[in-house]
């Protein structure tokens, strides 16, 4: 057995139970830097070559994160409901993420055995257990952990709360409900969405009257694209039948200046007959006119374009970009 069939197996696999969990058939799995969801395409780090139960089963998690995203996130509802700030932002982002592996822990044991696993493997990677002071520790990230502590009921681990322990009194004291409505509504993204921006207020990291302004300025841009649509398909509409009126009168007046045009084409080549000349400097000056520049009889037609400098000019082999199972797939493709 070759070095890369253990790895190519497991992103065989693995790739399989994404798309059962997401219920989603055009899933890929390609290796890559680091885990990352672009549209139905997942990458996950290359494993080592002698990989680990513990790499494994923190890779599994993070393929069954990003599959469980694709299962239950709106990118609509997200995108519609997510506020301005960078650090309201990033909170928003990360309780969604939450939420959504949260019902994958809720609804198989496996995932959710698998989630904890990339956790502590996330908490290990970023040193957790080694911050001491808020400035260090991400406020986004510490939130994150508090709540999935309260939709899933599982113990954080050490570095996660080593995190928590940082910002957890702070959070207390803006927040009344421990999270509870955030609990009540994880199954509805849009309700989750609303709870969720309550919060951003309670924590101070967004103005309740500036944000109601901007997610109405919202609505009201995607009302006015949808009216927008709805104007041009009627303004299409019109101009088809002004168009064919048009062709039709246009048709008519065509056809007499077709014959008129006739007439006089007949009456000038009568006068050119007429007067004296000699045909070739005719046809010579008609040719001069019909070549541009410097395309003239034996001469070379300049290029068209040059470059203003190739200083800046790089070449990137494609074994650079991607793994070479992937470069096998496009090569496939081609």
């Amino acid at each position: 057995m070759s070095d890369d069939q253990p790895a190519e197996e497991f992103r065989r696999v693995t790739a399989a139970a994404m798309r059962a969990i997401a219920e989603r058939d055009d899933i890929t799995l390609v290796y890559g830097s680091e885990a990352r969801l672009v549209d139905n395409q997942a990458r996950l780090p290359v494993p080592s070559r002698d990989f680990t139960e513990a790499e494994v089963a923190a890779l599994r998690g993070e393929a069954d994160a990003m599959a469980l995203r694709l299962r239950f996130h709106d990118e609509d509802v997200h995108s519609t409901r997510a506020p301005q700030g960078e650090n309201a932002r990033a909170v928003f982002e990360s309780l969604e993420r939450v939420r959504c592996e949260a019902l994958g822990s809720r609804m198989m044991a496996g995932v959710a055995t698998n989630l904890r696993a990339a956790l502590e493997e996330k908490c290990d990677a970023f040193g957790y257990t080694r911050v001491n002071v808020r400035d260090d520790a991400p406020l986004s990230e510490a939130i994150g952990l508090m709540v999935r502590e309260k939709l899933t009921g599982e113990k954080l681990p050490e570095g996660g709360e080593q995190l928590v322990s940082l910002w957890r009194d702070w959070v207390n004291d803006k927040v009344d409900t421990d999270f509870d409505k955030l609990a009540d509504c994880i199954d509805d993204q849009e309700a989750y969405a609303a709870a969720l921006t309550d919060l951003l207020v309670e924590l101070e990291l967004i103005d309740e009257q500036s944000e109601a302004t901007e997610q109405q300025e919202g609505e009201q841009g995607e009302d006015a694209e949808e009216q927008d649509a709805e104007d041009a398909d009627s303004e299409d509409a019109d101009m088809e039948g002004v168009s064919a009126e048009m062709s039709g009168s246009e048709s008519s007046e065509m056809e007499e200046m077709d014959v008129e045009d006739g007439d006089e084409s007949m009456s000038e080549q009568g006068q050119e007959e007429m007067m004296p000349g000699t045909g070739d400097e005719d046809g010579e000056q008609s040719e001069n006119q019909r070549r541009p520049d410097g395309s003239g009889p034996g001469g070379s037609r300049e290029p068209m374009y040059k470059p203003y400098t190739v200083e800046y000019d790089e070449v990137v082999e494609a074994e650079e970009l991607c793994d070479p199972d992937e470069l096998a797939r496009l090569r496939h493709h081609l």
